[in-house]
Parts: C-alpha cells; structure tokens; sequence
C-alpha cells in the first residue's frame, strides 16, 4: 500500500521531467545569457580591484619618496627631542640643588671663629 502513496508519484515525476526537457533549450539560452552577464560583472569587480590596488602602490610610493626626503628633518626632531628630555632631567637637578642653596643660605661653612655666635639661626 505504502509503494503506490501518493498515488500520482510517478506521473507528477514524469511531467516534471519532461517540461525539464522541454523548457531545456529556452533555459540553455538564458543560463548561457546569465554566465555571459555574470562573466562581465565579474570583469568589472577585477577591473575595480585592479585600480584600487594601483591606487594603493601609488600611496606606497608617496609615502616611501616623503619618508625619504623628510627622513633627516625626523631624525633631527627625534634629537631635539631627547636633548629637551636631558635638559629637563639637568634641569630638575639643578633646581633641586637651587632649594637645597635657597634653604641653607644663612650657613656659611667657612666664618671665622669670632662671627659665628652672630649666625643667624633658622630654625626660628
């Protein structure tokens, strides 16, 4: 029973198959129509990636002409730029040091004997 269900299989199959058979030709037309478009879309994306790419080795060729020719103007602000960091860290020390002087300016290593009761006293 279950060998002939859905009755009509085999004639819905066969009618199938022959309008597949028939409409062949018409759709051999359109199937060769639609490679034939879709070749030239195709086409065309490669035509586009090509020019982005030779767009993009132009950039790389500016870029590596100005890399070039600016390479010594970087390099001396690469130096000037360490040489403010080494003044900057002198700079620190010696201010430091200009404190220490500014604080303690009131001791003198070196009075004579007889003036150093007149010292002035800072820690008043």
């Amino acid at each position: 029973m279950r060998e002939n269900w859905p009755p009509d299989e085999n004639s819905a199959n066969a009618s199938v198959i022959h309008r597949i058979q028939r409409n062949q030709n018409n759709s051999d037309c359109r199937i060769t129509s639609q490679a034939v478009t879709e070749i030239e879309r195709r086409h065309r994306d490669i035509i586009s990636l090509e020019c982005g790419v030779k767009e993009l080795h132009e950039i790389f060729q500016d870029t590596a002409l100005l890399l070039e020719t600016q390479g010594e103007l970087i390099n001396n602000i690469e130096k000037n730029v360490t040489s403010a960091a080494e003044y900057v860290v002198d700079s620190k020390e010696e201010t430091n040091k200009a404190v220490s002087f500014k604080k303690n300016r009131y001791k003198i290593a070196s009075l004579p004997r007889f003036l150093k009761p007149f010292k002035k006293d800072n820690s008043i």
